[in-house]
């Protein structure tokens, strides 16, 4: 019900109420007129009571509306605090009422300090004045405005801000504060400086390519030209290589005609090396080893007193036979090769020639780089085979091998002679037949390895092969090993108990006492059978390799150590290197299958006493070992 609605029947119940206290109306009306405001009144205060009602529902939808709004201000108070823009509230004078975190940090200061302070305090003298024009000339009736100004923490460094303020409105229109959004632009406006120097730099650089690209594009002209005549140049250059190729699949064609040739050469020649050493075994070594046993044989069924002639001539045999198989390991592969580096199995090869085919060689050594397994045993070879082929060609009776190095630091061996030379492009078209198959094959095993062959010849004049080739194979994985004595490896850790340091184990009987290294235990045996015949010997020790020999010598220190020279993990040369090192005082004496000649030198440079071979005779053996009748003094 409406409030205008109760009042207007409120005043319809007085006035029929005056009328009844006046009394000028007869009783019949006076009770009509007071059943009439009687229902009024019932009317009147039933609509009160919904009057009633509403008011109360409205008062409870006050009471939401109120917690609403508190909600709402807690959500505001929030977002203003918590914005991550600064936000401002001021008074129309700029003066600071109210600031949020954001607004706090950007100066610097707490929040608490900005409150009651001008906001102009934090503008850069140069912006004040348009701050104070701005801040005059706010127009209600414009939202927002916006200006870019420079704004001073109150310690820091100056920031470019962009200042947005914004009239907050009462109900007449009227401003009462002023809401500001300040945003800090200091990193836009530095990548805009930057971004204006990168294009002004950009600029000068496209001014700079276009002017280079003005005299490219002349030279291109020019180019073009040369290239239309290049064109003409190539078209006969072209011509001159299809006949070039014509000329080079001859010559591919001829050598696979070569190579073809060379293995069926191959072959035969493996065949012919069969039956050669199939012939020694047969003709020779066989023989001699028949020989002897008909002599053992013969030996058994005499007397004892009528035996010595005949162990003498069994003694000889077994030295022939021995002798036998030392020439036919030596033309298979010269130990002395495998043992003692390039140039001992040159001069071995030397005096072999000399032997066997009558043909003196001259081998001169220069400054030079010890090969690799692979290399050196392809150069000695491939000497072998120019060698040969001097024999059956060349009708002289004189040749010179010299080694060195080139200046690339490749090793260079030249065989030389005067004889009657030939000519090369003979050799090259494949007419030699019986000599050219097997430099052909040396020419592509040493190009495999990164080296070449050079032939100098011409008939009358003799003829100059000369071999170079790197130290180890393009790519090989092993270093090339130095020419010179390589210094003794450290002793390993001993096997057996070590006497006290300096101290050398005395014999009880004043006996030399020997230690026997022989990979072959057969012949360690008869060598200590040998030599326990003798009295002022004594055998204190074996070794089977020359590890174990080094280990032993240096834990029992023996006067005399009998050393085999091919002997597995370490050769007997470096064993006597590593023993003489550390142990001066023990006398080493070399035995070996190899000729007295090969390997004296090297292992007397290693330090040995003496050096023979394993077919001497006993007597010189053990005059070796006793080779000096006072001992010389031991360290103590």
């Amino acid at each position: 019900m409406e409030p205008d609605n109760i009042n207007h029947q409120i005043e319809a119940i007085r006035r029929r109420l005056a009328e009844l206290t006046l009394g000028g109306n007869s009783s019949l009306e006076k009770d009509a007129l007071l059943q009439e405001s009687l229902e009024e009144i019932r009317t009147c205060l039933e609509e009160l009571q919904v009057a009633g009602e509403e008011l109360r529902q409205q008062n409870e939808e006050l009471v939401q509306a109120r917690d609403q709004i508190k909600f709402e201000q807690q959500r505001y108070q929030e977002l203003f605090e918590f914005a991550p823009e600064a936000y401002l509230v001021t008074d129309s004078n700029g003066r600071i009422l109210r600031a949020n975190q954001a607004a706090a940090a950007l100066a610097n200061v707490p929040a608490e300090f900005l409150l009651r302070k001008s906001l102009i305090t934090f503008v850069e003298v140069q912006d004040r004045a348009p701050f104070r024009l701005q801040l005059a000339r706010f127009n209600l009736h414009r939202p927002a405005q916006e200006w870019e100004a420079l704004f001073k923490p109150r310690h820091g460094e100056v920031l470019s801000v962009i200042l947005t303020m914004m009239p907050v409105r009462c109900p007449h229109d009227e401003a009462i504060q002023l809401l500001w959004m300040i945003r800090n632009i200091t990193r836009r406006k530095t990548a805009e400086n930057e971004l204006r120097k990168a294009q002004f730099l950009l600029e000068k650089r496209v001014e700079e390519r276009t002017a280079d690209l003005v005299q490219v594009n002349q030279a291109l002209q020019s180019e073009i030209s040369e290239r239309t005549k290049a064109q003409e140049q190539l078209r006969d250059l072209n011509q001159h290589l299809e006949e070039q190729v014509k000329d080079r699949t001859a010559v591919a064609e001829q050598r696979a005609d070569q190579l073809r040739l060379m293995a069926i050469t191959l072959a035969q020649t493996e065949e012919i090396e069969r039956h050669r050493l199939a012939q020694i075994l047969h003709d020779h070594l066989q023989q001699i080893l028949l020989a002897s046993r008909l002599k053992i044989e013969t030996l058994l069924k005499r007397p004892p007193r009528k035996s010595s002639t005949i162990l003498r001539e069994t003694r000889d045999l077994l030295s022939q036979a021995v002798k036998a198989s030392q020439t036919l390991t030596a033309e298979l592969s010269p130990p002395i090769l495998h043992e003692a580096g390039l140039l001992p199995a040159l001069n071995w090869l030397a005096r072999w020639m000399h032997e066997k085919h009558q043909l003196h060689v001259q081998v001169v050594a220069y400054e030079w780089p010890e090969p690799v397994e692979e290399v050196r045993l392809l150069l000695f070879s491939a000497t072998r085979e120019l060698l040969l082929n001097i024999v059956k060609h060349a009708r002289v009776d004189h040749a010179r091998v010299q080694v060195s190095a080139t200046d690339k630091g490749q090793i260079l061996i030249s065989v030389d002679d005067k004889g009657d030379g030939f000519d090369p492009a003979q050799l090259r078209k494949g007419r030699d037949s019986e000599g050219g198959f097997g430099l052909a094959s040396y020419r592509e095993r040493i190009e495999i390895l990164g080296g070449r062959l050079q032939i100098t010849s011409s008939p009358g004049h003799g003829t100059r092969i000369a071999i170079m080739v790197p130290p180890e194979p393009l790519g090989g994985k092993h270093p090339a090993a130095p020419r010179t004595v390589a210094p003794p490896p450290p002793l390993p850790v001993e096997r057996q108990i070590p006497t006290s340091p300096g101290t050398p184990q005395e014999s009880k009987n004043n006996k030399l006492r020997v230690l026997l290294a022989d990979d072959h235990q057969i012949l360690r045996q008869g060598l200590a059978n040998l030599l326990h015949l003798e009295p002022n010997l004594e055998i204190i020790a074996e070794a089977s390799d020359g590890q174990m020999a080094v280990e032993i010598a240096r834990s029992l220190r023996p006067d005399v150590i009998v050393m085999d020279i091919s002997m597995p993990r370490l050769n007997g040369l470096d064993a006597t290197r590593a023993i003489m090192a550390h142990l001066p005082e023990t006398r080493v004496i070399g035995l070996s299958m190899h000729e007295k000649a090969d390997m004296a030198e090297a292992m007397r440079v290693a330090g040995a006493a003496a050096y023979l071979t394993k077919d001497s005779s006993p007597e010189i053996l053990v005059a070796a070992i006793q080779g000096e009748s006072i001992r010389r003094p031991k360290a103590r």
